[in-house]
């Protein structure tokens, strides 16, 4: 029960006191005014006793609702530091909420960073592979180049090698050959040898086909189964000549003059006939008979 109860319930118990007081008095007056007088003095002095009692527990209530008032004070002054405590306490929590975001936000940012980093070095970490077996690639095609060069080298020393002896052996030849013309009294100058074209290289071949004049006048064209591979050059006089029964002599057919030479044929006019033979396929070619 709190002060103001209290209060209202010694209030409440003068103000029964003093109906019964007045009751009393009313009733004394028609019966026993004297008596009534002791008695109501007695009760007078009963009262005020009480009354003090009554004094001194209202003194009692008010020091208790006092202290109780003071309590309250106290403790709603701690409940407003406690208040003010969380407050601070929830605005620090508030606060570092903030900065947590923050941070969350800059890792946030830091990962995305670090994601395109690791993009670029993956990208990047590809290129190089490529680039790698490019190298790898070049450098595969370089010895592999090497080694033809290699090859080719050893085959050119060979081929040096077989090329310094038949140099050599046509060194030696020459000589031989420079001897044999000196001796048949036969100019080695070459300037003469060159200017003398109508002398043509030591061959055998055959007429492979013959092509009449196109016009009265015209040259027999012959295809003879010798060109330019076999020292042929135009302007050199072969002779025609055919093969004779078992036992008999070849048969002189005539000559002819080379006009034009491939490697391996070339092509003839006919330049003296013997008679009137004809020239055929098969007919035999010489340069000397």
């Amino acid at each position: 029960m709190n002060f103001i109860g209290k209060i209202a319930v010694v209030l409440q118990l003068i103000a029964s006191i003093l109906f019964m007081t007045l009751a009393g008095a009313v009733y004394s007056t028609h019966t026993n005014w004297r008596a009534t007088a002791e008695k109501l003095k007695k009760d007078l002095a009963t009262e005020k006793t009480n009354s003090g009692q009554l004094t001194g527990q209202m003194e009692q209530a008010k020091r208790e609702a006092a202290e109780a008032l003071d309590k309250e004070k106290k403790a709603r002054e701690v409940a407003e530091f406690k208040m003010t405590g969380m407050q601070q306490e929830f605005e620090a929590t508030k606060q570092r909420v903030v900065i947590g975001e923050q941070q969350v936000a800059v890792m946030r940012q830091q990962q995305e960073i670090a994601t395109e980093e690791a993009e670029a070095r993956r990208q990047e970490t590809l290129q190089q592979r490529e680039i790698n077996k490019q190298l790898l690639d070049s450098r595969n095609a370089v010895v592999k180049e090497k080694l033809a060069t290699e090859d080719a080298l050893k085959e050119a020393q060979v081929e040096k090698r077989n090329a310094e002896l038949k140099n050599q052996q046509l060194i030696k030849e020459v000589g031989a050959l420079h001897t044999v013309l000196l001796k048949n009294g036969i100019s080695t100058d070459t300037a003469d040898l060159a200017a003398d074209v109508k002398i043509p290289p030591r061959v055998e071949g055959e007429i492979e086909a013959s092509e009449p004049a196109k016009s009265p006048g015209g040259s027999e064209l012959l295809i003879v189964s010798l060109g330019h591979d076999d020292q042929l050059r135009k302007g050199h006089e072969l002779v025609v000549y055919r093969s004779a029964a078992a036992g008999g002599s070849p048969k002189y057919l005539g000559k002819i003059t080379i006009i034009k030479t491939y490697p391996d044929k070339s092509v003839a006019v006919v330049t003296e006939r013997a008679g009137n033979g004809s020239f055929q396929k098969g007919d035999h070619v010489t340069s000397k008979l």
